[in-house]
């Protein structure tokens, strides 16, 4: 009999906990923001906004966040296998918090469910990307430079898909030392995860459509009023690099912008 996980933790005491967590990730964000608007991204979006108009602007939002976000087009082009990797987590992720989010909505309670529950199917799937990518650059780091911060964000992300499965075959073979443990496990790596998402390269998902949206608004702007426009062209690879040199060259054309 599948054991319930609210014996092991209440829900008052996950509620709160997740109020910590959210509490530090907007003092992250927050931060990360700051440092946005010191280098003129947020100046140069509004400026780009008033010249380009309401339509112009709202359509290139949504191709950015279709293209760049939602299908990553372009986002890795030096490996085919490193593409499918990050693509497969990022859904990964995606279809997880899908999965929580309907639980929450409609099993606050974490009442034992059947495998064929829509949200577990969810989860399922958003789990196994997980972990096929986690294990893709898990065996990847060594031969890359990397920092310390963002080799622990990928060990946490394959970490909570692992801790996930435990826990779910666990309570159902029903021995509660073991899914206690496990459980509690996914539990703080969850929070681990979220916590330290605005100091590590879980933050590029907003970082990088950010900055290439700007560029793209930029270019649409500049030629708009008439503006010639000299673009660097940049070689897929290297992300923390490749967003380091995307904004370099915004400061240099934000300060050439007329």
């Amino acid at each position: 009999m599948s054991l319930r996980l609210t014996d092991f933790y209440p829900v008052w005491f996950i509620d709160l906990a997740a109020a910590v967590t959210l509490a530090i990730i907007a003092a992250g964000v927050a931060y990360r923001v700051r440092e946005l608007r010191r280098i003129g991204v947020f100046t140069l979006l509004a400026e780009a906004a008033r010249r380009l108009g309401p339509t112009a602007l709202a359509s290139t939002i949504l191709s950015e966040l279709f293209s760049r976000v939602v299908m990553s087009r372009d986002v890795i082009t030096d490996s085919k296998w490193r593409w499918s990797a990050h693509y497969s987590q990022f859904a990964g992720f995606i279809l997880c918090a899908i999965a929580t989010t309907l639980v929450y909505i409609y099993y606050p309670t974490a009442e034992p469910r059947q495998f064929t529950d829509i949200p577990k199917i969810i989860g399922n799937i958003g789990g196994i990307l997980l972990v096929v990518g986690g294990l893709y650059f898990l065996l990847r780091l060594s031969k890359w430079s990397r920092r310390p911060v963002d080799t622990v964000f990928t060990a946490l992300l394959f970490t909570v898909a692992v801790t996930g499965f435990g826990t779910q075959i666990s309570r159902v073979s029903g021995d509660p030392s073991v899914t206690f443990w496990i459980y509690t496990a996914h539990l703080v790596s969850v929070a681990a995860l979220l916590a330290s998402a605005p100091f590590t390269r879980f933050f590029h998902v907003v970082q990088t459509p950010l900055m290439r949206l700007s560029e793209r608004l930029y270019v649409l702007a500049s030629v708009k009023s008439g503006a010639v426009t000299v673009l660097k062209q940049y070689p897929g690879g290297t992300r923390s690099f490749k967003e380091e040199m995307m904004v370099e060259n915004l400061l240099e054309k934000y300060r050439g912008y007329s």
